[in-house]
């Protein structure tokens, strides 16, 4: 395809989280996807190949788009939108060539009758029994495409129930559906894999990774995010918080209370 339609407004609103790096990721992704007019390799050299990702950060960036905003059939990427358009300009391009077929098949008929009559009028009107060549059946018809390409795919990915599978509450995987949709981001099995692995990484269980991405606007999760808020050398922010308040005040922490057991004051 050397034109395909850009709509910018659903375009900034799917990608605004996006890295400058995972922008034109994106971008040059889509972009060889409408060019070839086929999904994205499934082997991730092809791939950083075709969009001519060199650097880490680069390749990095292009394993993110890939699982956020595709999904692996197989041994490709597929993209719902840019098949919904190839398929259309496909449809499009069938439709042209066949009336173009049809304008081209009754212009020469009219040539042959046109040749006929003068021919008749020359002859003595002799009569010509084996058939116009304009109207022979052509011996290699042009069949139409117009397949729905989504038959030739493998089942689609049943995000819900997945997550129900893996122990999620119901309610939390519905929302979390729903959160996801509103930020235009597929929940596809390897974006719900890196949460996995992310909620593992940070001990807490998956449900309560999910929550979190919905109570604070998160497309994804990282145990990163949440580091913070985990306790530090055996203590909670709050104690290291309150420690810091008493050697402000003090100069040195309250030293902690000793039980004395069996011990001689003097």
């Amino acid at each position: 395809m050397n034109y395909y339609p850009f709509h910018i407004g659903d375009y900034a609103s799917a990608t605004r989280h996006l890295s400058w790096d995972e922008d034109l990721a994106y971008r040059r992704l889509i972009d060889a996807y409408y060019t070839k007019e086929a999904p994205i390799p499934a082997d991730k050299r092809a791939a950083y190949r075709l969009v001519c990702a060199t650097t880490e950060a680069q390749r990095e960036a292009v394993d993110v788009v890939l699982a956020e905003f595709f999904v692996l059939v197989g041994e490709a990427w597929i993209h719902d939108r840019c098949e919904a358009e190839i398929h259309a300009a496909t449809v499009k391009r069938e439709k042209a060539s066949q009336s173009a077929k049809v304008r081209w098949s009754n212009a020469k008929a009219e040539r042959t009758k046109s040749e006929g009559n003068a021919n008749a009028s020359s002859d003595g009107c002799e009569r010509i029994d084996k058939p116009c060549e304009g109207n022979a059946p052509n011996p290699n018809p042009n069949i139409s495409t117009d397949v729905d390409i989504k038959t030739k795919r493998a089942p689609r990915f049943d995000a819900q129930a997945h997550l129900l599978s893996l122990g999620v509450d119901a309610q939390i995987a519905n929302d979390w559906l729903a959160h996801r949709r509103a930020k235009k981001a597929t929940p596809t099995l390897t974006a719900i894999d890196g949460i996995v692995r992310e909620a593992a990484k940070a001990r807490i269980a998956l449900s309560d990774a999910l929550a979190l991405s919905c109570q604070r606007g998160w497309v994804g999760f990282e145990a990163d995010w949440i580091a913070k808020d985990q306790p530090r050398n055996g203590k909670t922010q709050h104690q290291i918080n309150q420690e810091a308040t008493t050697r402000a005040i003090f100069g040195t922490p309250r030293p902690a209370e000793r039980l004395i057991t069996g011990e001689v004051v003097q």
